[in-house]
């Protein structure tokens, strides 16, 4: 079931990079695979950290889209990080979201540079909970 929560993310970081866009399909999968994991037990305490994570950046996203009237963060990172935050204790998904924003600073100013258009967000949130996961030896 481990190796699930790593093929979803693969595939997201792919997927993410070359359409800047992420399918529902892989938030489902990654949400049956944590209940298929938990076998049930103690599920609301996850949605509970899922929602940690996902609702201050949803509303961090309203109030970006109504500061430079554009999208700055899309609704499916979000969808990502609260499907990633079920796996997660919040203070393991807040260091995977810092990671994340740290590979998302580095790697945005190399890929701006050639490519001058918007930068998918979604392989670096997958990569900083790949580095948490194994800098934290979860999973």
């Amino acid at each position: 079931m481990k190796i699930i929560l790593y093929l979803a993310m693969l595939g997201i970081s792919f997927f993410d990079f070359r359409y800047q866009l992420i399918p529902d399909v892989f938030q489902i999968v990654l949400i049956i695979n944590r209940i298929f994991m938990l076998h049930g037990e103690g599920f609301l305490n996850y949605i509970l950290n899922g929602l940690f994570l996902a609702v201050p950046l949803y509303l961090l996203r309203i109030f970006m889209n109504r500061i430079f009237h554009q999208d700055c963060l899309g609704g499916g990172d979000i969808k990502l990080l609260f499907s990633l935050g079920i796996y997660f204790e919040p203070s393991q998904s807040l260091y995977g979201l810092f990671l994340a924003c740290i590979a998302g600073l580095f790697l945005a100013l190399f890929y701006l540079q050639k490519h001058k258009k918007i930068f998918p967000f979604g392989p670096c949130i997958c990569l900083g909970f790949m580095l948490m996961m194994i800098r934290k030896n979860v999973y």
